[in-house]
């Protein structure tokens, strides 16, 4: 990316203005182009205005785009290789490899930092089971108490129950898995083998999961050769940092590689200290310690701060969503407990325990709608001009949590219902029932149509996904 200035506009304009005609000849528009680019329609737009010079890439794939037939990227080359336009030597675009990766390090490193800090503070689930001490045996008791005297309605009620208690455990957990991801998948996924066993073989990848942190080699290019050869000289006189001086231990990580790069006998390291040198390359290998080009570097650190930022920024959503769960669940259980604990002293029938205990988690269940779609409804107001709030739950990803949810505490509503329901007709009380069921009908509808711009129909779906695949499926 290249910046104009001083004389150098004219040419950047003459440039952009004939982007500006091939994309009008092709009838798209800026911000549809910048899509394509995978840039935003600012940058976009400062080439068609002459400001600015995209990249090489760039300029191939908006000919292909726009059907130039070459006419963009000639007009490129002849701009770009002209002296004295302001294009960086070798030397100074080096240097601004290296500038990059110097703030890409930083940037790195604050969304490990973010990451860490989620991981101490998903570690709050374990304080759940001791807020709630006081609370769960008095709502189990309750249950209990009904199942005495009517079996179907303490099922489907505890089945109601259970939803709300279980739910902030199971987002703790798929944060936990989101955090897994983050740690380990900043890049490759495996290993290459250390060497096909036939001549025909594929090249193939041994699954081995690896830090998204990796090592770091002096990028190839950097030093001259003989400069190269006092490094990987020192290598072999450092080496005790990673390989002790111990038999046992030699004989234990070979037998490790072996395994993990499936490495045919007749490659079998040396015994002893004559393959220390071979031990120390599948050390840089097994912690993704590659030797690669200054290029090479900022190319992959680029990608890793996508894939991160992409990672870190769902699951700093799902937390707040877990943590406003287990809020909502902890209230509804203590004002549950206390409504037991007023039965039980007034010794009134087990049949009004379904009741109480029906309403708490009736209410409960539209609540935690709001609760867990409260943090994406913040960020909108935060937002202003940001488009509707129903264009967010487009992407799947973002909103699948708390579609599970949707459906979960639906499921949950249901059953309590039912519970009702069948205490109803025990009781030939069926007006009750009504009651029971048109209030729950109205407070969803309110949970529907204030809190949650989502389809209905998609929440099974990303119920079945989080089961099946998990947090981190794309």
């Amino acid at each position: 990316m290249v910046e104009s200035g001083g004389e150098k506009g004219p040419d950047y304009r003459i440039f952009g203005d004939q982007l500006k005609e091939w994309i009008r000849n092709k009838g798209i528009t800026q911000t549809q182009l910048a899509v394509e680019l995978g840039t935003s329609g600012a940058r976009v737009s400062n080439f068609v205005r002459g400001k600015q010079l995209p990249r090489r890439g760039e300029v191939q794939r908006v000919d292909e785009l726009v059907g130039a037939d070459g006419d963009l990227v000639r007009q490129y080359d002849a701009l770009v290789d002209k002296p004295g336009e302001g294009v960086p030597d070798a030397a100074e675009a080096r240097g601004a490899l290296r500038d990059f990766l110097q703030r890409a390090e930083v940037r790195l490193s604050t969304f490990t930092r973010s990451a860490c800090y989620l991981l101490g503070g998903a570690g709050l689930v374990v304080l759940l089971p001791v807020l709630l001490n006081s609370v769960l045996p008095g709502v189990v008791g309750g249950v209990v108490a009904v199942w005495s005297v009517q079996g179907d309605a303490a099922v489907l009620l505890g089945a109601g129950i259970a939803v709300a208690l279980v739910l902030p455990f199971w987002g703790f957990l798929l944060i936990l898995e989101d955090l897994t991801a983050f740690f380990f998948t900043g890049h490759s996924f495996g290993a290459e083998h250390a060497v096909p066993h036939h001549e025909d073989d594929e090249p193939s990848v041994v699954f081995n999961p690896r830090f998204a942190l990796t090592g770091l080699r002096v990028p190839e290019g950097e030093l001259t050769p003989r400069m190269y050869d006092v490094v990987a000289g020192l290598h072999t006189e450092h080496g005790r940092v990673v390989i002790p001086d111990d038999d046992r231990w030699r004989r234990r990580f070979d037998e490790r590689v072996h395994r993990v790069f499936d490495t045919p006998p007749a490659r079998r390291i040396p015994a002893g200290a004559a393959g220390d040198d071979q031990r120390l390359g599948y050390v840089f290998r097994l912690s993704a310690s590659l030797p690669r080009t200054l290029e090479s570097e900022a190319a992959k650190m680029e990608l890793s701060l996508a894939k991160h930022n992409l990672t870190v920024r769902v699951t700093v959503l799902r937390y707040l969503k877990a943590v406003l769960l287990t809020v909502s669940a902890g209230v509804a259980a203590l004002v549950a407990g206390g409504a037991v604990a007023v039965v039980e002293e007034l010794a009134l029938p087990p049949e009004v325990l379904v009741h109480v205990l029906a309403a708490v988690f009736l209410v409960w269940a539209p609540v935690a709608v709001g609760a867990v779609t409260a943090p994406l409804r913040w960020v909108h107001r935060a937002s202003p001009g940001g488009g509707h709030l129903a264009e967010a739950y487009r992407d799947s990803r973002l909103v699948r949590f708390e579609s599970a949810v949707v459906f979960l505490c639906l499921l949950s509503s249901a059953s309590i219902l039912a519970a009702v329901f069948a205490a109803a007709m025990r009781a030939d009380d069926l007006p009750l029932f009504l009651v029971f069921f048109g209030g729950s009908a109205c407070a969803w509808a309110f949970a529907l149509t204030r809190w949650w711009p989502g389809r209905l129909a998609r929440t099974p779906a990303a119920f079945a996904t989080l089961l099946k695949d998990g947090a981190s499926r794309q």
